[in-house]
């Protein structure tokens, strides 16, 4: 498995070309050829294309990687996946620090409320290791029964100011809710929140009710 292949030397990708093209490897300090079977992965983030145009990855070596090709979105574009996977890690990261994880429970969850939507909403520019960092933080904060917000790092966003329109729509939600919470069904919620991408004052305010209601419906769940 070979990581990170974006950013491997051109001297290095002729040796992975030459392995894959003939079977063979020559160890470093020997005289003759070893033949080799093998099966090699490689994974990148990087646009191998651009590479190639750029002149900074041969396109020979893309050609043979590219025989079975699997694309994975990023962890900010399969949020679904995100309670699965931090809990998996936390778990993970607990165990090898040798960390007694208190039980969780509806009035001690592992994860809070405001820390789990905080979570939800970040963006995870680091992907899955950014994940894995803040699951190892996690874990060390649960074993002291103390999991704050104000007490996680993650990696700072470049956030887009809130439009006009938006902050005058949002401060009427606040005072004059539309609609009363239990007119929300349990799907509208769930699609208002993504449509927000997890932004709780947007998804109020186009289900038309106020913040502290959908704070309610979400801990009621």
């Amino acid at each position: 498995f070979r990581d990170e292949i974006g950013e491997a030397s051109l001297d290095l990708q002729a040796l992975l070309l030459r392995a894959l093209e003939t079977s063979t490897i020559q160890p470093v300090g020997g005289g003759r050829e070893l033949p080799v079977d093998v099966r090699v992965v490689a994974a990148t983030d990087a646009d191998l294309a651009a590479k190639v145009a750029g002149g900074s990855f041969r396109p020979a070596l893309l050609h043979r990687l590219q025989g079975s090709e699997l694309w994975l979105p990023s962890l900010g574009e399969r949020r679904e996946d995100l309670g699965l996977l931090l809990e998996h890690l936390v778990e993970l990261e607990a165990g090898e620090l040798g960390l007694a994880m208190p039980p969780s429970s509806p009035d001690d969850p592992w994860i809070p409320f405001d820390v789990a939507a905080r979570l939800v909403r970040h963006r995870w520019p680091g992907n899955v290791r950014e994940l894995r960092n803040v699951a190892r933080q996690l874990a060390v904060l649960r074993s002291q029964g103390d999991v704050r917000l104000e007490r996680l790092r993650l990696t700072p966003e470049v956030t887009t100011p809130k439009t006009p329109v938006l902050a005058r729509a949002e401060r009427a939600s606040r005072t004059e809710p539309a609609r009363r919470p239990v007119e929300v069904s349990d799907e509208e919620l769930l699609a208002a929140l993504e449509r927000a991408d997890w932004r709780l004052e947007r998804a109020a305010v186009s289900l038309g009710i106020s913040r502290t209601s959908l704070y309610r419906r979400i801990e009621s769940h």
